[in-house]
């Protein structure tokens, strides 16, 4: 491990049961400030893995280590400070009267029971929180009037407030509009350019291209792992994982004569614009 890994997991195995094993002798490294995309059909084992990143889950065989620490090791309270953990579904994560509160709750706790802020900070991350994501003219909301889309903001914006390094996003498209799932995207990016490491889980392939690293999860193992592009030019492999391919990069092969990384409209545009031109010039 380096002074840059921020997870390293050496023959990590799980089982809920005492029986069948969820994981299998996982060996992965996220290092500081990746941007990874998680893919696999459901029961692949994505959840189970990065649940163990932020101590909701202890390794059964094998080891995890975040930010240098054995997690079997680390209350997850104290790792709660260094890793951010967005579930699914923000109605399983928001409890507090109002959105204000909602976003407090975090920083608070720093301050209380660990002392790593001061009340100070804590009010100042609070409003930070509430402009950054649109919610300071309803700071004394409570969460349930906001549409599903906005919960899922509200849950960031009380992990942001925390300030971790490490964002653990589950499945955050799920049950939101195209609309809302851009924006989505651009917080993560953004969440990304002020330095966070940021992990996501999603079925959305077409929402996983921006990532820079993909990992394919399948019956408890890691697949594939590597640059998004090349990940997505593996179809064999793919498809014993169960996961499809990005629309565009599948119409691109089965075209003929265009490149087979092609992941976003934009790209495909290009490169048909590209090999027409080139049999024009070929045919004169």
């Amino acid at each position: 491990m380096t002074n840059e890994d921020v997870v390293t997991t050496n023959n990590c195995w799980y089982t809920y049961n005492g029986q069948n094993y969820v994981l299998s002798g996982i060996d992965f490294r996220l290092g500081k400030g990746e941007l990874v995309g998680m893919a696999g059909e459901n029961g692949s084992g994505k959840t189970t893995l990065v649940k163990h990143f932020n101590g909701i889950l202890r390794p059964s065989k094998g080891s995890v280590t975040v930010f240098g620490k054995d997690t079997t090791r680390i209350s997850m309270a104290r790792l709660s400070a260094d890793v951010g953990y967005v579930w699914q579904n923000p109605n399983q994560q928001i409890f507090a009267r109002t959105i204000r509160e909602e976003i407090e709750f975090g920083p608070r706790n720093l301050h209380r029971f660990f002392r790593q802020i001061t009340s100070e900070e804590v009010d100042t991350r609070v409003e930070e929180a509430l402009e950054k994501f649109g919610f300071k003219q309803r700071a004394e909301s409570s969460p349930y009037s906001l549409t599903y889309g906005e919960r899922k903001f509200l849950c960031i914006a009380s992990i942001w407030a925390m300030r971790p390094r490490l964002f653990i996003i589950d499945e955050p498209t799920t049950g939101v509009d195209p609309s809302t799932a851009n924006k989505l995207r651009e917080i993560i990016e953004e969440l990304h350019r002020e330095g966070c490491t940021v992990v996501t889980i999603s079925h959305d392939i077409h929402f996983l291209t921006f990532f820079h690293r993909l990992v394919i999860m399948h019956d408890g193992k890691i697949l594939l792992d590597g640059p998004t592009r090349k990940v997505f030019t593996n179809i064999d492999t793919i498809r014993v994982a169960g996961v499809d391919r990005p629309q565009v990069a599948e119409l691109s092969s089965r075209l003929g004569d265009m490149p087979e990384d092609c992941l976003t409209p934009e790209e495909f545009a290009n490169a048909f614009i590209h090999v027409y031109q080139t049999r024009k010039r070929v045919e004169k």
